[in-house]
């Protein structure tokens, strides 16, 4: 079977068309024809080559599509089921982290779009048990579920850690930021958000998501926050976190990478306050996520949609930060 994808071949080069030739799938494996994928920061670090991917490499890990055809084993799925494929592809499953529910810290693991070929094409191969199934998300397109694959499950796991606070910063409204702002919300948690300085646009997702309470980045509020995410991939907003954060809370870097963090004086840190990073999903993360999306209101999915033969023009609107918080590419 022949497969149509755009890879990038090496950082900092356009994406180029190019057909791979499969054989049959493995006994585990699905076949999806993709109808969207959504576009993810992580995509643009694999393009500018400041993660380590596989090249080339067809980018892109916000799968929706339908089944095809699947392996003699696949017995959790149905042809014609719609189903999501997400960041983590496959793990080892005998390593420790796999043996705790950490699959997403396996040194063996293998990832969508970054060393496995991901949903930039008209088809992608997927492992069974590392697919959601979105037959029962009725109320969504498959554009809106797009996101919520990585925005939406790295964001909750990056907002797992802090689920127990109730007062909440969240740095930067893209496609997690906004998804999990929303969830927050839902489940009665104060949130406070923190936007570049200016950002007009960004303010006005804020005011149409219901926050009251918007600070510019740089800024330091009287009121400290018992937890905050920073899904901004800027490491001098971890400094202004910590300066408003209350004793005993916590600071997540959501983000797979991040600019360089400055240093900063210990006081900041000091009264308990800590800093931890997200490293990729597990499963559970995303059974979790799509569990609490199945038993809230829908949110709203602030997003654009191009066809994918657009993708290089496109990636140029997005460095320019002219779109919405989420991008999804139709299959074209």
């Amino acid at each position: 079977m022949i497969i149509r994808g755009y890879y990038i071949e090496f950082p900092k080069s356009d994406l180029i068309k190019k057909e791979k030739i499969i054989q049959n799938i493995k006994e585990d494996e699905i076949l999806i024809k993709v109808k969207c994928c959504g576009f993810c920061r992580t995509d643009l670090h694999v393009i500018d080559g400041e993660i380590d991917a596989k090249y080339p490499v067809i980018p892109g890990h916000q799968v929706v599509g339908y089944i095809v055809s699947k392996g003699n084993k696949v017995n959790n799925f149905n042809l014609n089921d719609r189903v999501g494929v997400y960041w983590l592809y496959s793990s080892c499953l005998k390593c420790k982290f796999c043996k705790n529910g950490l699959e997403n810290l396996c040194d063996n693991g293998l990832f969508t779009g970054f060393n496995v070929d991901g949903g930039y094409a008209d088809y992608i191969v997927a492992k069974k048990d590392y697919v959601v199934n979105l037959n029962g998300f009725k109320d969504y397109s498959d554009y809106e579920l797009a996101p919520m694959l990585c925005g939406g499950i790295i964001g909750y796991r990056a907002f797992s850690f802090i689920k127990d606070k109730e007062i909440i910063g969240i740095y930067g409204l893209g496609s997690s930021g906004h998804i999990i702002t929303q969830i927050a919300k839902n489940l009665n948690k104060k949130i406070v958000v923190f936007i570049k300085p200016n950002d007009q646009k960004a303010k006005e997702i804020a005011i149409n998501l219901g926050i009251k309470d918007i600070y510019y980045s740089n800024e330091i509020i009287k009121d400290k926050l018992e937890g905050i995410i920073i899904f901004a991939p800027v490491g001098e907003l971890v400094k202004y976190s910590l300066m408003n954060l209350e004793k005993g809370g916590v600071v997540v870097c959501a983000g797979i990478h991040m600019s360089e963090i400055p240093a900063f004086e210990y006081k900041y840190l000091w009264g308990e306050r800590s800093i931890r990073s997200v490293a990729n999903v597990t499963k559970n993360d995303a059974t979790e996520f799509f569990n609490i999306i199945s038993n809230i209101p829908k949110i709203n999915i602030h997003y654009d949609v191009f066809p994918l033969s657009q993708v290089n023009k496109v990636i140029k609107d997005i460095r320019k930060s002219i779109l919405k918080p989420s991008v999804v590419f139709e299959v074209d």
